[in-house]
């Protein structure tokens, strides 16, 4: 961590996803004029600050009762995230904002329901849906199908993910030029 940036934050996990929680539900932090994205590469950062998959902000909203902006480690903001709006949802309900909330993200607003086992998100409808398409991977052709869930999504199918090449594939199907 290289900067102190005055501001307390939440660590939450959700499903194997690590977060770090801004709650700027009351408006204080914006009079700190903080530059988000600078956070997220900062404190984002692993071994080195914090550690997180991503950070959250939560908003005052006058469309829903709160908005969820989500920031990756590289400093981009993205439209939404599912573990992370799970991350935010439990967050709110801890905080008494309420059990069945919307929420506004950059894909729109959603729906939750928490209660004492479970988060319940109504996600919203996927679009850009394709499928079977022809990815050429080095020197493999492989079977690809894309859905944008608020966020663009690849999913390919495999017989034994045990012992799939997963991490080497990834990065090579999201390195791809057609997802650039």
């Amino acid at each position: 961590m290289t900067k102190k940036y005055n501001a307390p934050f939440t660590k939450v996990v959700a499903s194997g996803n690590d977060f770090i929680i801004f709650d700027d539900k009351d408006g204080q932090l914006k009079s700190l004029n903080l530059n988000y994205s600078e956070i997220a590469s900062d404190l984002c950062r692993r071994k080195l600050s914090i550690g997180a998959d991503g950070l959250l902000v939560l908003e005052s909203s006058d469309k829903a009762g709160f908005r969820m902006r989500i920031f990756n480690p590289d400093g981009s903001e993205v439209d939404m995230c599912g573990n992370g709006a799970r991350c935010s949802v439990f967050y709110a309900a801890d905080k008494g904002w309420g059990n069945d909330l919307s929420f506004e993200t950059g894909a729109g607003i959603l729906r939750s329901e928490v209660n004492d086992q479970s988060i319940k998100l109504r996600m919203s409808d996927p679009t850009d849906i394709k499928t079977e398409i022809n990815l050429g991977i080095g020197q493999n052709m492989i079977k690809v199908h894309c859905v944008n869930t608020g966020v663009p999504h690849v999913v390919h199918l495999v017989d034994d993910l045990e012992s799939y090449p997963v991490r080497e594939v990834g990065r090579k199907i999201r390195e791809h030029t057609l997802f650039a």
